[in-house]
């Protein structure tokens, strides 16, 4: 149920990155770290607010995209056109059973992806991870997930590939 996505640390030069040992694999989003510092009371207080995603420094200055906002929620080109989102949602409630539930998302236009796909000779691969918690009483919890993946090439044609679906996890310890 673990998989490992190439991604800049917000601390990370992007050149320090693609000098280790995955150069092979580029990243496209920054993801911050830090302490959120918000009231662990406060439902809506969702500290994945504070750590939205954002594009690599390459692809965002290849693209010309500026923020003026200081949470990194919209990026606009040189036109003024919003060209990217970083959204994040949910609630942050430690005390409820079934934990926090929140989630963050990056949009942008295909003609951002189109560009950034040409330019580098590349192609986007989109992991989709989905995973479901059972509860059991009688027989013991049960994690079951399922994994695909989409790949996306520079005349932004999608490929689907099917993984395992509804897969039963079981611990290896």
């Amino acid at each position: 149920m673990i998989a490992w996505l190439p991604v800049f640390d917000e601390t990370e030069d992007d050149f320090e990155y693609l000098r280790g040992k995955n150069k092979e694999y580029t990243p496209w989003i920054v993801c911050p770290s830090g302490e959120a510092r918000l009231d662990e009371y406060d439902p809506y207080g969702v500290t994945s607010a504070n750590f939205r995603p954002r594009l690599a420094r390459d692809f965002s200055a290849l693209c010309s995209l500026t923020t003026a906002d200081p949470f990194g929620r919209v990026w606009h080109d040189k036109q003024g056109r919003l060209i990217l989102r970083a959204q994040a949602w949910g609630r942050d409630n430690q005390n409820r059973e079934e934990g926090p539930g929140s989630g963050l998302r990056l949009f942008c236009k295909s003609r951002l992806l189109k560009k950034i796909l040409g330019k580098y000779d590349k192609d986007l691969l989109l992991l989709i991870n989905l995973q479901r918690y059972e509860k059991k009483y009688r027989e013991g919890d049960r994690y079951t997930h399922t994994v695909a993946v989409v790949r996306i090439d520079k005349a932004l044609k999608v490929e689907y590939f099917k993984g395992r679906i509804n897969h039963l996890y079981k611990a290896q310890y």
